[in-house]
């Protein structure tokens, strides 16, 4: 009877995360474009915040990073990269062909880069490197992606948090970052399940970020 209690407030409590996950993600890229707020300390923040409680309500998470980082490190480090270099390649020619068939996307794309004008180069590299990628694959994909996959079976997991990940971009109001979302979230998604890697995807999500943010952006 406790076990029972505790796996029904362990369910009820990561209901009540994934809809702040959700929500709180959704009012960031509502707000994200807003000059009073800062995007870049504000996602790294909320990637803390919400990371933090993940840990708590599956107390599996912890282990399986262990795990994971302590096995085919370099395998797996390599992978990633070899995995955001093809995902960039996605998104180059998706860029050649997008303004010709989405009306408004070269403006679309270019509000996604003004981004960059709230935070030095910098600052940037270090939190899309150190919280932002990292976290947001054990949030996505580590947490809500692999829990709904122990509920739900493998590929209504898969289709539930790639739809919740684009969804959360919907706030934005921008069409191009919300198709980038649901590419993405497709991507690693499928990554994650073919590999179970945590750390495969965090590398890969980095390197992309990295790439198509900063060191090559498409813009």
């Amino acid at each position: 009877m406790a076990s029972a209690s505790l796996s029904k407030m362990r369910i009820g409590a990561a209901i009540t995360h994934l809809f702040f996950v959700c929500v709180l993600f959704s009012l960031l890229f509502h707000w994200g474009s807003f000059p009073r707020l800062d995007f870049w300390w504000s996602m790294t923040a909320l990637n803390i915040a919400l990371i933090v409680p993940a840990f708590l309500i599956d107390p599996s998470l912890h282990r399986r990073i262990f795990s994971d980082c302590r096995s085919f490190f370099f395998e797996k480090v390599i992978f990633g990269l070899a995995s955001a270099a093809a995902l960039y390649a996605v998104f180059f020619f998706g860029n050649m062909l997008a303004p010709l068939i989405i009306p408004g996307a070269a403006d679309s794309i270019s509000a996604i880069y003004d981004l960059k004008l709230s935070a030095s180069f910098r600052r940037i590299v270090v939190l899309i490197s150190l919280v932002i990628g990292p976290g947001e694959e054990l949030l996505w994909r580590a947490y809500v992606q692999h829990n709904l996959s122990e509920r739900f079976g493998w590929k209504a997991g898969f289709v539930l948090a790639f739809v919740l990940y684009a969804a959360v971009h919907f706030a934005s109001g921008n069409l191009m970052l919300i198709l980038a979302a649901l590419v993405c979230g497709v991507f690693w998604g499928f990554l994650y399940q073919r590999r179970g890697s945590i750390l495969l995807n965090a590398v890969s999500h980095v390197a992309w970020d990295l790439t198509i943010f900063v060191f090559l952006p498409l813009d």
